[in-house]
């Protein structure tokens, strides 16, 4: 007797959690139909109410260990495209690697492989010296334009200017961190997960990683939050996460969960 009581309590409070699940849905749906449209709510609706949960459930992200196993066993792979990147940058102009990365990238097992734009990791790249070295480099480009401009006819002028911007940034990519990507975070909102390599050692201070920054002191500077394991990131229901999170590896390699 007392189990059926028990059953019975438990079947109403299920159909009670899967009614209030419903009407979440259906609320949620709603109001996404209304802000954007009911394609769009169905699609943001499915991502984080419906399958979403069930796919991140069934299919979670890579380990921290599995990416430190892969780092160890392919090292002079991923230092390979290091190299590469700072002698002639791991994309052309369009952000096409070339044949050799792209051999690289698919026996290391990677998604893709880039260079990061922002910040600049110059020698000391927390100093004044560095500020005042991005300083001179952006001016030395910007007369080298203007010089063109004044002096270059104007049939031979844009394919100048175009060489001109292509040599700067080449000569900026050793200067850049790499992000070499192993996966996507199943259903998640376009968060990635891999290894980056820093060409200087970023300072982390009370678990957060302080970004260098060329134009205002450090204690304004970017930042980045630096934890002992990946697993707990991305957090809560919604699985969203506006910036990286890190895992320190050594002084130049970290573990990284980045937005695309």
């Amino acid at each position: 007797m007392n189990k059926l009581v028990v059953l019975k309590v438990a079947k109403r409070i299920a159909a009670l959690i899967a009614g209030i699940y419903v009407l979440l849905v259906v609320s949620f749906y709603t109001y996404y139909a209304i802000a954007i449209d009911p394609f769009g709510a169905a699609v943001i609706t499915d991502h984080y109410l419906i399958s979403g949960p069930i796919k991140r459930t069934l299919k979670p992200a890579i380990s921290d260990e599995e990416l430190m196993g892969l780092l160890r066993k392919e090292k002079s792979k991923f230092k390979d495209l290091v190299e590469i990147n700072s002698e002639n940058c791991l994309n052309d102009g369009w952000g096409r690697p070339p044949p050799e990365v792209v051999t690289i990238i698919n026996e290391i097992g990677l998604l893709k492989v880039y260079g990061v734009n922002s910040p600049l990791w110059f020698s000391e790249p927390y100093s004044d010296s560095a500020r005042a070295r991005w300083n001179a480099r952006k001016f030395n480009f910007q007369n080298k334009i203007k010089f063109i401009e004044k002096t270059t006819p104007v049939s031979q002028r844009s394919e100048a200017i175009t060489r001109t911007t292509e040599n700067n940034r080449i000569e900026e990519c050793k200067y850049h961190s790499i992000r070499f990507v192993r996966e996507k975070i199943a259903s998640t909102a376009g968060l990635v997960k891999g290894i980056e390599y820093f060409p200087e050692p970023p300072l982390i201070k009370e678990g957060i990683m302080i970004l260098p920054s060329l134009r205002t002191p450090t204690g304004d500077a970017p930042s980045r939050e630096v934890v002992s394991d990946l697993a707990g990131v991305p957090r809560g229901f919604w699985m969203t996460q506006k910036q990286c999170a890190y895992r320190k590896i050594d002084k130049k390699w970290f573990l990284f969960i980045c937005p695309d």
